[in-house]
């Protein structure tokens, strides 16, 4: 309607061909705006790489040669441990899977970046998650020699974490380590630390926050109702979910105690906001935060602003992704934003229940590097628990690499299976 009015108002104060001329370039702009909505992938390839997988994938990029990948999760079938496999986007073919450390039969979580671009770098729980293990591959990305850290030990439960790597000019290194563990007697902490990769030996360790309340669920409900948990890392903030206070917070990562909210339950927007929040980095001063909703089923996207304190007002992108708590077959499950750099938009992977019965990996594309327009779509689905612990890579211009969890509607770690798949960006318009 509005673009009739346009096209109207020019006929009658321009020249015939001017406002053809810019009759043209509206109508061009209306149709970018059409295809980029409805961005899709095609799927190109899906393997399965491991059976009673337990749970949580990481996928990189080697960056000497972007077409393989290092993808790492946990196993608890025949024998629990943390597997690895190289697969090759560009012949459709992955090496075989090998077990490079002992793992735990109830393993809550892994995070792994490449040091380097090459050397595997991993954060994980151990010991029934009461301790927190840094997991060093120093020789090459198939994790022959391992160098390792206890950088917590002794604890009730290790909740959550998130880790991001310094690299030096003249050493390999440091990695800033960030988690959140409960405790009954004396509640959680969220702590951060600095760990050299040259000795595996902690510079600095700080407590940044504490609830009185452990991490606590309501049976009812399925929902986290206390504690502190989801500590993320990007650019220069921390980033964390203070479920007692029903907010998710913010802080520089100069690490001083002042932090500011980004939402919470104050507005009537929100229920208890910050579940599986996760942060990109586009610029200094400049990050891209989502995180879910549990109580409204919904996923949000804002922008930040490190240096000003400060984070414009989150969009809901995503109103029905889940039927909200936190059993496998529903919270989402996990997931991950990465900014893809061949073409500098971020893209979040995670899991979402399309029914009941069916699970799907869904996808959260961005137009823009800040996030201002995004378009979501299911990229594949199967069934209840398919798509769970997703993380994502990007091999080549067009192609999308992710590896997850399908877990074929069991609610049981000995029949989830680890798979991957290949995706080549399209401008089809209907869902996979």
């Amino acid at each position: 309607f509005y673009l009739l009015i346009a096209m109207t108002t020019l006929l009658l104060s321009m020249r015939r061909k001017l406002a053809l001329l810019a009759i043209l370039l509206i109508a061009r702009k209306c149709f970018a705006y059409i295809v980029e909505k409805e961005e899709r992938w095609d799927l190109l390839w899906l393997q399965t790489l491991d059976n009673g997988a337990g749970r949580y994938t990481q996928t990189r990029t080697l960056h000497h040669d972007s077409n393989i990948t290092i993808s790492v999760w946990n196993a608890v079938s025949p024998q629990p441990g943390l597997r690895l496999v190289h697969c090759h986007s560009d012949n459709f073919y992955c090496s075989k899977v090998r077990t490079i450390s002992n793992g735990e039969e109830n393993p809550r979580y892994i995070r792994m970046e490449l040091v380097r671009g090459k050397h595997p770098l991993i954060l994980h729980t151990a010991n029934e998650g009461h301790e927190l293990w840094l997991t060093f591959c120093p020789g090459s990305s198939t994790c022959e020699r391992l160098k390792r850290k206890t950088l917590l030990k002794d604890i009730d439960r290790v909740r959550y974490f998130d880790m991001k790597i310094k690299h030096e000019a003249d050493s390999v290194g440091t990695v800033v380590v960030t988690a959140t563990f409960s405790s009954q007697d004396s509640g959680c902490d969220l702590v951060v630390m600095r760990v050299s990769l040259a000795s595996m030996t902690i510079l600095s360790q700080k407590y940044l926050q504490h609830t009185p309340e452990p991490f606590r669920v309501d049976k009812s409900t399925a929902r986290p109702i206390s504690g502190l948990d989801n500590p993320v890392l990007a650019g220069t903030a921390l980033a964390f979910w203070d479920i007692s206070h029903r907010r998710l917070a913010i802080m520089s990562t100069a690490f001083q105690k002042s932090h500011w909210t980004i939402a919470d339950n104050t507005t009537g927007q929100f229920s208890n906001p910050g579940s599986w929040t996760r942060m990109v980095s586009i610029a200094e001063d400049a990050l891209v935060v989502t995180f879910f909703d549990l109580e409204n089923h919904s996923l949000f996207v804002t922008q930040c602003n490190p240096k000003l304190c400060r984070c414009n007002p989150p969009k809901l992108v995503d109103g029905k992704a889940f039927h909200g708590d936190i059993s496998d077959f529903g919270a989402g499950g996990f997931p991950e934003f990465q900014l893809n750099p061949w073409d500098g938009r971020p893209v979040l992977v995670y899991f979402a229940e399309k029914t009941k019965k069916r699970g799907c990996l869904r996808v959260m594309v961005c137009h823009d590097a800040r996030c201002l327009r995004t378009s979501i779509f299911n990229a594949s689905c199967g069934l209840a628990g398919y798509g769970r612990d997703a993380s994502v890579a990007f091999p080549a211009p067009g192609l999308v690499l992710v590896s997850f969890l399908d877990l074929d509607g069991h609610d049981d770690p000995t029949y989830m299976q680890t798979r991957v798949a290949l995706f080549r960006k399209s401008k089809a318009s209907e869902e996979s």
